[in-house]
């Protein structure tokens, strides 16, 4: 009987429960006031990396999964300076004046455009991509494609790919140390999934896609 009275006061208590005022503070803050509601949180990332947040929380439910080791894996990646002079010296065999660098990210994930530059900052300090007019930068601009007979345009794609790619000379050593060092998902995919216009065969490429989504 006591636990059913109890149960009976919580559920009053919760079901008369009055919207009052509500403050939150911070960039990703939500301030919400009454029952139910429905309310968006906007913290300033891309829509690809929205899509993922929403597949990563349906798995969590789906899955039970724990929330510790899942957070873990969801972190942003990111190079620190100690990270990328390691990955430099690891690579600069692969370096030099001569070497070109194409260095592209997705134009709609800020998350891949910031590893992207610590990325190409690594490239350089192993003295890839930086002779003239180096590097190719295609950072937050991936994928365009001109439009119109006058290139009258720019149509911005969907083309959505996951991890860094290396494509070129020393790609293996340079995705090795990109895994190895900087614990970052990286491959050397076929020639056959090259993304780029440019010539494939006179440079070191690099795309960095979205971060690989968390598998059920």
């Amino acid at each position: 009987m006591k636990i059913a009275l109890l149960f009976v006061a919580l559920t009053l208590a919760c079901c008369s429960q009055t919207p009052g005022t509500a403050e939150t503070r911070g960039a990703c803050s939500p301030a919400n006031t009454g029952n139910q509601n429905t309310f968006n949180i906007t913290c300033g990332i891309g829509k690809a990396q929205g899509d993922q947040m929403i597949t990563i929380l349906n798995t969590i439910l789906a899955n039970q999964m724990d929330t510790g080791a899942v957070l873990k894996l969801i972190e942003p990646r990111y190079l620190t300076e100690a990270q990328q002079r390691r990955i430099a010296d690891a690579i600069r065999p692969y370096g030099g004046p001569a070497v070109p660098l194409l260095i592209g990210s997705h134009w709609n994930d800020p998350e891949s455009t910031r590893v992207a530059r610590q990325i190409r900052a690594a490239m350089n300090r192993a003295g890839i991509g930086l002779g003239p007019d180096q590097p190719i930068d295609l950072i937050g601009k991936f994928p365009q494609i001109p439009m119109g007979l006058w290139g009258g345009g720019i149509f911005e794609g969907v083309e959505i790919h996951e991890g860094v790619e290396v494509w070129g000379t020393g790609r293996e050593a340079i995705a090795e140390a990109l895994r190895s060092i900087g614990k970052i998902d990286a491959t050397t995919p076929p020639l056959s999934k090259y993304p780029f216009r440019f010539n494939k065969d006179t440079l070191i490429a690099i795309l960095v896609g979205t971060k690989p989504l968390l598998k059920p």
